[in-house]
């Protein structure tokens, strides 16, 4: 399923801030996650009888950084809702003093 992005899934915080904001909104929600083989900012995550992998990105041609979530395994409802309630804890589009990133015009 392809979503369009929103400012709730990018940032300008480093990828390891915005993995590490992923990992505790991922310990909140009561999903089992575990890093991926290769060592890349991905996590495969599970929760009950959805599977789904969780990834850190750079938008190409800009500074920024994403979340990219694919649906493995599961009801797509239930899914869209976890996703729904990840994005909300992670706040990836905050600075680490919890106000929103702007750009200087």
């Amino acid at each position: 399923m392809r979503v369009p992005l929103s400012s709730r899934m990018v940032s300008q915080r480093p990828p390891q801030a915005v993995l590490q904001g992923l990992r505790d909104a991922l310990a909140a929600a009561g999903v089992v996650f575990h890093p991926d083989m290769f060592g890349t900012p991905s996590l495969h995550c599970t929760k009950g009888d959805i599977t789904f992998e969780a990834e850190v990105v750079r938008l190409a041609g800009l500074s920024v950084h994403g979340l990219r979530f694919q649906r493995l395994k599961g009801d797509a409802l239930e899914y869209k809702a976890l996703c729904t309630q990840l994005l909300e804890a992670v706040n990836v589009g905050e600075t680490s003093e919890g106000e929103h990133t702007k750009k200087a015009h």
